[in-house]
């Protein structure tokens, strides 16, 4: 699968849709925010087996979103991993794909920067500081809807050399939070949470070794009709 960052523009009357392509292979499709993301597998009529997805974002603009679409080969067990920005597109030109680079993870970067009268005169960085981290999963997936009282026990994946790895919990890198405790709180290193009024809240789990970098999960809390 070429693709390993795609940008798409939040809901729109029109919906815009892209087709992300894997080869070689049969893949299960599975993705970490299902509030903002919608993918639908693709198959080959012959051998129900799916080379391609399409995605599409279904949330309204509410600044930059992000998440991750995986691509699991039925054969090998082996993972691609492809980032998804959901934001607004202003100007299309690209000099690089990321300063953030997952572990196990491949990156070409080529960076120009340009002062305020670009085009005519170019100023090159001298340096540049690149961040490696694990790419985190949780499951279940986001979003995720209880009642008043539920707990809800998380699991932490991270992938490695294209596999999912489950995190022992506790783990001395990973720190987890709400962000409205007043609707849920966590144990800050089991990853439980605790449903406790009507409301919505993030489930925040960050690694301590690189500051930033974290993956978020919307809980909803309701009540019986």
């Amino acid at each position: 699968m070429a693709d390993v960052n795609i940008l798409l523009p939040p809901k729109m009357t029109h919906p815009v849709e892209y087709r992300l392509q894997g080869s070689d292979g049969c893949f299960k499709w599975s993705w970490d925010h299902h509030d903002i993301l919608w993918v639908l597998p693709e198959y080959n009529s012959s051998s129900h087996c799916s080379m391609s997805a399409r995605l599409r974002s279904i949330a309204p603009y509410g600044g930059r979103k992000e998440t991750v679409v995986y691509a699991t080969d039925l054969s090998t067990g082996m993972i691609i991993r492809c980032k998804v920005y959901i934001d607004m597109i202003s100007r299309i030109q690209i000099f690089h794909n990321s300063i953030k680079l997952d572990l196990d993870g491949l990156a070409t970067l080529r960076v120009r920067a340009f002062d305020s009268e670009e085009p005519s005169v170019e100023h090159f960085a001298d340096k540049i500081v690149l961040t490696v981290a694990e790419a985190m999963s949780l499951d279940p997936p986001s979003p995720v809807n209880d009642l008043i009282g539920a707990v809800v026990h998380y699991t932490l994946k991270v992938i490695r050399s294209n596999s999912p790895h489950i995190v022992t919990l506790p783990s001395p890198f990973h720190q987890w939070s709400a962000l409205n405790s007043s609707v849920a709180n966590v144990d800050r290193a089991m990853g439980i949470i605790h449903a406790l009024n009507l409301g919505i809240t993030t489930l925040v789990v960050e690694d301590t070794r690189v500051v930033g970098h974290m993956q978020i999960s919307s809980f909803h809390v309701a009540s019986l009709p």
